[in-house]
């Protein structure tokens, strides 16, 4: 899988934030203040340029905020992968649909005209890219006493060592146990000795090839709980195995080519999401990489910088690195 697939697949689903469960809606809330606060500051009418924007969570905020300030922002969003939010996103209200996005463009090279913007963003993806090209991008685009703000991956943080696990986790299920295939061939077998015209059983190979692969099957879940079922942190594996089980279990209401489908959908979300944590393994900086950019950016006519921890608002938990600064 190539990269460009990887996030194609990533960002073509119900899904607005990244690094969070499918289920929430955006990010936490001392993510969105600090978001908040910055885009407040903006005179009404600024345009805001927002980079490696995947679904549009921060450029969604810039949206929320003007409007909760009697302001009306013009955003732009670019990034790398094929994006569609308004296509795929529900989270987030109407503030997608007046937000431009510009799909297939790289950081490295943005079709704006020198200073076109008041404001430029990224959160959780200027890291991403090959930033010698990308960091004097977004200093060009950005105006005279234009503000920037970047959040990026933290090697020494928790999503790091959350990172870590998962994809641990990943490969056990994927490459040791093999969870997908067994899956798979249990529910051929199976379906194909209970859907006999003859009789559900009724051929004895049939129905000892159901019983082998069904027992294959349960064994390789039985592996994955004995070995992650009573750590922490195991929701990525048990998830998988949730859903494989229950996708097994309903068989009897559905055709094999959905039951399958089925299970290559969640092979395929998987083996995107293990690419995607691979490029988030290589793109997280340290506090000295952090400060890199920073001097980087000086290097670009911006002054005023400052690197900070961003800290998640539950634990205090370091979850990335801010770099602030303001184009003279």
């Amino acid at each position: 899988m190539t990269d460009n697939s990887i996030w194609d697949q990533y960002w073509q689903t119900d899904r607005l934030a990244s690094c969070l469960n499918l289920d929430t809606p955006n990010y936490s809330a001392d993510m969105r203040a600090g978001w908040s606060g910055f885009f407040t500051l903006l005179p009404d009418g600024a345009r805001v340029l927002d980079i490696c924007t995947g679904n549009g969570a921060i450029a969604a905020i810039a949206v929320e905020t003007g409007r909760e300030r009697g302001k009306s922002f013009d955003v732009h969003g670019v990034d790398g992968a094929e994006i569609d939010p308004a296509r795929f996103v529900t989270k987030a209200g109407d503030a997608l649909k007046v937000v431009t996005f510009h799909g297939k463009t790289a950081a490295e090279a943005l079709p704006f005209e020198d200073g076109a913007f008041d404001a430029v963003t990224s959160n959780y993806g200027i890291e991403y890219s090959d930033r010698k090209r990308s960091l004097p991008e977004a200093a060009r685009v950005l105006k005279s006493g234009g503000r920037l703000r970047f959040v990026v991956h933290a090697t020494e943080g928790t999503v790091m060592r959350d990172t870590k696990t998962a994809l641990e986790q990943i490969a056990f299920l994927v490459d040791k146990v093999r969870l997908y295939a067994l899956a798979r061939r249990a529910i051929e077998a199976v379906v194909a000795s209970e859907r006999n015209p003859a009789g559900p059983g009724s051929d004895p190979k049939l129905h000892a090839r159901a019983i082998e692969t069904r027992d294959e099957f349960q064994a390789g879940i039985q592996e994955i709980v004995r070995r992650y079922g009573g750590t922490p942190d195991n929701a990525v594996v048990m998830s998988i195995s949730d859903l494989l089980i229950h996708t097994f279990s309903v068989r009897g209401g559905y055709s094999l080519e959905t039951l399958v489908d089925k299970v290559e959908e969640s092979k395929r979300e998987t083996l995107a999401n293990r690419g995607r944590l691979i490029e988030l393994s290589k793109a997280a900086v340290t506090e000295v990489g952090a400060r890199g950019i920073a001097t980087a950016l000086e290097g670009q006519g911006l002054k005023d910088l400052s690197v900070q921890p961003m800290l998640y608002d539950v634990d205090r938990r370091l979850i990335g690195w801010q770099i602030a600064g303001t184009k003279a």
